[in-house]
C-alpha cells in the first residue's frame, strides 16, 4: 500500500464539453492549457525519473483538475486530493470524477486536482508478467525484469510529480486531502512543501510515523492483529446480550479458535481465512456475528463461524493501502508493489543484497512471533513478500519536520492501522487533531456510506472550508447490536415479549423475526457489497435484490424453523411477509414491521401471525 521543482516539456490532453485536444505545455515553468479550462480537464506533464537528477530519463504522468463551478470570484482553496491505493486514475479518468463527488457542494467555489501514481494507468506504468500475488520468489523475478527504474517510483518522486502539476496549473496554496495511501502521500507533500499548504487533511492513514518520519509497516502489521482482536470485543462490549454471553479474555478466546482449527483440518475453517475475518471487523455483518460464532464454534456448532469466514472473504482481498500484495488480477500490481516496498522501512539493510535481507529478515522473525495467535506463515508478512524488491536508494517517504499548518487525522475506530496511524500523525504535527469514527471503516469519508458516511464526509467539508481545530466530530457507525451466541433451535431464541400472544406464539414469532433480521443485516448501508445469493444460515437460499427486496427459500436461521417469502428494506424500515413452517410442522402465515439498523437491546416489533396483529419487543441473544 509515498527535488526538484522544475516543470518540464508536456503534452496535455483536454477533455470538456468539446472532443479531445492534443497540445503542447510550454517549456521552462509555462502554464499548463488545463490551467484555463472551465470544466473537467484531464491533462499529461513530462516530468523526470529521478527528480534528484534533471537529466534523467523522462516519463509522462497523468492528471485531472476540475475547476470551480462558480468563475464570478476566485477560488476559495484549491483542493488537492491524493488518493489511496496505490492505484491508477482508471481508463477515462473516473477517479477524478468519484473524488469530484467526495467534494460536492465545495467545488462550485474550490478547484480541485488529482495526479496519478507514477507507474500506474497511463503514468509510465510498470508492467511485470511475472509478478503473482503469495509468490514472494515473483517479487525478485520482476524486480530484474524492471531493472534500475523501480527505485524511483515511490511516494518521494510521486510528490515531486504533484509539485509540477500543481505550479503547471498556477495553484497557489492548495488544501490536502489524502486517503489511505494517499494519507501517507499527503504528509509527504506536506513536509516537503510547506510553503504551498494551506492545511492538511488525511483519513485511513496505513500504520503509524514514527518522529523521523519512517513508516514502520513491518512493526505495526503484528500489533493490527492484537488491535483486531480488541474491536470485535468492542463491539461485543456495546451489546448487553454479547456482554452477558461472551465473558472472558477475547484474545484467549481468538487463541483457542486456532488451535481447534489446526487440530479440526477443515479446508472452509483455517487460520488464514479466521485473520481475514479478523481485519474486517468493520464490517457490521460480521461485527454482529463474530463473537457469538466463535463462541457457537467452541461448543461444536461450526456453522455460524463458517458463514462469518466466508462473508469475510470478498473482504478481506479489498483493504485498499494496507493490503500486504497487490490484486493477482491488477496489471497495475508492479506498480503498487514498487512503493509498497519502497515506501516503508522494513527490517533489513534496504542497501543489502537479497540473500542478506533475507537472512536478515528470518533473524527478525524468530526474535518474536508478532503475529500470535497466528503463525507467521498462517499470517503473512509484507516484509517477506518486498525482501526480492531492491531498494537501494535512501527514501523516507516523509520528512521530519512537520510544518505548523492546520491538519486533522480521521480513522475509523474498527481500522486498526489508520487508528495508530491517526494517533502517531497528530502528535506529530504541531497543529495536529485525531478524530475517530465509532465502529468506523476504512475511508470513512471519502468511501463513506449512509448516515455515518455523510456524518464523517462533513467534518471533512467543515474542515476544509475553515480549517483549524473541529469541535464537532461525533460519528458513529454503530447501527447494530452484537449477538452473544447462536440459537441452534427455535426454542433457544429468547421469546418476544407481550402482544397478547401465548408462550408458544411468542417463541414463534421470535424465531421468523430472527430469520427475518438476520437477511435484512446484510443490508446495512455501512456495508461495502453483498453477494446475490448465500445459504441460509442451516438451510435454504437468500436471494438479494438491488431495490431492497429479500426472498427467502425455505431459509432456516435455526434448524427446526423454516421460513418462505419476502423482506423488504427501504432506509431503516424493514418488512417482512413469510410462511413459516415451525418446530411442530405447523405452517402460519406472519408478517413483521420494525426499524433496523439501530443499536438497542430489544427491538419493538408490529405484525400479524395468521393474520392476527401483535405488537411485541424482541429481546437481543
Amino acid at each position: 500500500m509515498r527535488v526538484l521543482r522544475t516543470i518540464l516539456v508536456g503534452l496535455v490532453v483536454l477533455v470538456a464539453a468539446a472532443p479531445a485536444a492534443v497540445a503542447t505545455a510550454a517549456a521552462g515553468g509555462g502554464r499548463h492549457e488545463c490551467a484555463a479550462a472551465t470544466s473537467r480537464c484531464i491533462g499529461t506533464l513530462t516530468v523526470p525519473l529521478n527528480w534528484q537528477d534533471p537529466q534523467s530519463e523522462k516519463i509522462t504522468i497523468r492528471f485531472g483538475y476540475i475547476p470551480r463551478a462558480d468563475r464570478s470570484r476566485p477560488a476559495r482553496t484549491s483542493i488537492l486530493a491524493m488518493p489511496g491505493g496505490p492505484a491508477p486514475l482508471g481508463p477515462n479518468a473516473e477517479r477524478v470524477d468519484s473524488f469530484g463527488k467526495v467534494f460536492q457542494p465545495l467545488l462550485d467555489h474550490s478547484d480541485m486536482m488529482i495526479v496519478e501514481f507514477r507507474g500506474m494507468g497511463e503514468s509510465a506504468p510498470l508492467r511485470c508478467k511475472a509478478l503473482q500475488q503469495g509468490k514472494p520468489e515473483s517479487v525478485s523475478q520482476c524486480a530484474r525484469e524492471i531493472g534500475d527504474r523501480a527505485q524511483f517510483f515511490s511516494s518521494d518522486q510521486y510528490v515531486a510529480d504533484v509539485e509540477a502539476v500543481r505550479a503547471a496549473l498556477g495553484l497557489s496554496k492548495v488544501t490536502v486531502v489524502g486517503s489511505s495511501w494517499g494519507a501517507l502521500s499527503g504528509q509527504a507533500y506536506t513536509t516537503r512543501y510547506p510553503d504551498r499548504v494551506r492545511a492538511l487533511y488525511i483519513e485511513s492513514m496505513i500504520g503509524p510515523i514514527d518522529k523521523a518520519g519512517r513508516w514502520q509497516l513491518g512493526e505495526s502489521e503484528g500489533k493490527e492483529i492484537q488491535e483486531a482482536i480488541a474491536n470485535y470485543a468492542r463491539a461485543c462490549q456495546r451489546s448487553s446480550a454479547c456482554r452477558r454471553a461472551a465473558g472472558g479474555d477475547p484474545t484467549a478466546r481468538w487463541d483457542a479458535v486456532v488451535r481447534k482449527m489446526r487440530a479440526d483440518g477443515d479446508s472452509a475453517l483455517t487460520p488464514q481465512r479466521l485473520l481475514g475475518a479478523l481485519r474486517s471487523a468493520s464490517d457490521p455483518a460480521l461485527a454482529t456475528d463474530a463473537t457469538a460464532a466463535t463462541a457457537a464454534y467452541l461448543d461444536g456448532d461450526p456453522a455460524p463461524l463458517r458463514r462469518v469466514l466466508d462473508r469475510a472473504a470478498p473482504l478481506a482481498g479489498n483493504k485498499g493501502a494496507g493490503s500486504k500484495a497487490p490484486s493477482k488480477e491488477s496489471p497495475d500490481r508492479a506498480g503498487t508493489t514498487a512503493y509498497l516496498c519502497s515506501d516503508p522501512v522494513w527490517p533489513y539493510d534496504r542497501t543489502a543484497d537479497e540473500a542478506t535481507r533475507r537472512r536478515q529478515l528470518e533473524t527478525w522473525h524468530a526474535e518474536r512471533n508478532r503475529y500470535a495467535p497466528f503463525t507467521l506463515a498462517e499470517a503473512g508478512s509484507g516484509a517477506d513478500f518486498c525482501a526480492g524488491w531492491p531498494t537501494p536508494r535512501e527514501n523516507n517517504a516523509i520528512e521530519p519536520h512537520r510544518p505548523a499548518v492546520p491538519m486533522l487525522a480521521v480513522a475509523g475506530e474498527f481500522d486498526p492501522k489508520a487508528i495508530m496511524g491517526a494517533r502517531t500523525a497528530a502528535r506529530a504535527f504541531p497543529r495536529g487533531q485525531a478524530v475517530t469514527v465509532q465502529a468506523g471503516y476504512h475511508n470513512p469519508a471519502v468511501e463513506g456510506r449512509g448516515p455515518g458516511g455523510e456524518c464523517a464526509r462533513q467534518i471533512m467539508h467543515r474542515f476544509i472550508q475553515n480549517p483549524g481545530r473541529v469541535s464537532d466530530t461525533s460519528c458513529t457507525m454503530a447501527n447494530y447490536q452484537a449477538h452473544g451466541r447462536f440459537p441452534a433451535t427455535a426454542a433457544a431464541v429468547p421469546a418476544a415479549r407481550g402482544g397478547g400472544l401465548d408462550a408458544p406464539q411468542r417463541t414463534l414469532v421470535a424465531a421468523a423475526f430472527a430469520t427475518a433480521a438476520d437477511t435484512v443485516a446484510m443490508h446495512n448501508p455501512h456495508r461495502a457489497s453483498r453477494p446475490d445469493t448465500e445459504p441460509g444460515l442451516r438451510g435454504g437460499e437468500v436471494t438479494n435484490g438491488t431495490d431492497g427486496t429479500i426472498t427467502l427459500d425455505k431459509v432456516r436461521y435455526v434448524a427446526d424453523l423454516a421460513a418462505t417469502g419476502t423482506a423488504k428494506v427501504a432506509g431503516d424500515k424493514a418488512t417482512a411477509n413469510l410462511t413459516v413452517t415451525g418446530p411442530a410442522g405447523a405452517t402460519h402465515k406472519v408478517t413483521l414491521q420494525w426499524k433496523a439498523f439501530t443499536a438497542t437491546d430489544t427491538t419493538p416489533v408490529t405484525g400479524t401471525l395468521d393474520g392476527r396483529p401483535f405488537r411485541v419487543n424482541v429481546p437481543g441473544y
